[in-house]
């Protein structure tokens, strides 16, 4: 399946910025500028979404690339999203083993420029089944971690705690509902409305917990204590629903 398109007009806003520093700085060594993420599933949370990259480059980003990309994209307006996030660069004139190739989800991922690599692999149903079971499988360590972290979170690292603690309840509500027997890849590819609509098909009173939660995006500073709890609360009842 070939690549889709970016949700809606501000995502391909921002991915044009995005696009245009990149080939200023990488030029013809830039292969592939692939987004995935809320910007192409849709749902993004004004504000708080991030826009996810995959950066495929010969050579590699160098520090000197970094400051020229940086010095383009530094004080864009990025807006609707928090900010940008390369969440992996590769370099192909070094590339992973195969089996760390598997980056993205057919059908899930937009093209800023190039296409997805030939012979790359992408995650499938079984794949991700297994992710899904590595995660749950790690929860009562990341929730004890979790936990320490935010017993002394204040200031500024709070507001930090509270976006990492979203990031990592999204992928435990993904393998929860795919251990509650959801079609996996629909999971894996589910914007969060649609995750909190299928959790509260299950259990009404989290599934629509949840759904207040997303609602409560971002946290306004004197809610920031209550939402960052909250996470933690439905992140610890996925957590007991495995034991």
């Amino acid at each position: 399946m070939p690549a889709v398109s970016l949700i809606d007009p501000p995502a391909e806003r921002v991915g044009a910025l995005v696009r245009d520093a990149f080939v200023d700085v990488l030029g013809d060594r830039i292969d592939a500028l692939l987004v995935h993420g809320s910007a192409v599933t849709g749902g993004y949370i004004e504000g708080y979404s991030d826009f996810d990259l995959v950066i495929f480059v010969r050579g590699g980003l160098t520090p000197a690339d970094a400051l020229a990309v940086q010095h383009r994209l530094g004080d864009v307006d990025h807006s609707p999203f928090a900010y940008l996030q390369a969440s992996r660069v590769i370099d192909l004139d070094a590339p992973p083993p195969e089996e760390q190739r598997r980056l993205l989800i057919d059908g899930a991922y937009a093209a800023l420029v190039g296409q997805h690599p030939d012979g790359w692999p992408f995650h499938d149903a079984e794949t991700l089944a297994e992710r899904s079971h590595e995660i749950l499988a790690a929860l009562p360590t990341l929730f004890d971690r979790k936990s320490r972290h935010w017993a002394v979170a204040t200031g500024p690292r709070r507001t930090l705690e509270v976006r990492y603690h979203m990031t990592d309840l999204k992928p435990a509500l993904r393998a929860h509902l795919v251990a509650l027997g959801e079609p996996v890849l629909e999971v894996w590819t589910a914007p969060y409305p649609e995750l909190a609509r299928r959790w509260t098909a299950h259990d009404p009173e989290f599934g629509e917990r949840f759904s207040r939660l997303l609602g409560a995006l971002p946290a306004l500073p004197d809610r920031e204590a209550e939402v960052g709890e909250e996470m933690l609360a439905l992140l610890e009842v996925i957590g007991d629903a495995i034991r």
